[in-house]
């Protein structure tokens, strides 16, 4: 069995649960003390990729699922 998605129905994009999980990740990077330039540049862009394509799922949608789900932000 092929484990990988079928390529006719596109790449999975991002869920609320998934992009919560990459603000926290940034939230717990800019945190660290011990985080370099390199990791909190990486954490951003992870996060800010992330929210990307969450905004090609949801659309115009996205900012109401937001301001429901706070901890998002």
């Amino acid at each position: 069995m092929n484990a990988s998605p079928d390529k006719r129905q596109g790449p999975r994009l991002p869920t609320s649960a998934q992009l919560n999980r990459a603000t926290a990740h940034t939230a717990a990077v800019l945190a660290d003390p011990h985080a370099t330039l390199t990791d909190r540049h990486r954490a951003a862009e992870l996060e800010a990729a992330t929210l990307h394509a969450f905004w090609q799922t949801h659309g115009a949608r996205t900012k109401t699922i937001l301001e429901q789900e706070p901890e998002a932000c």
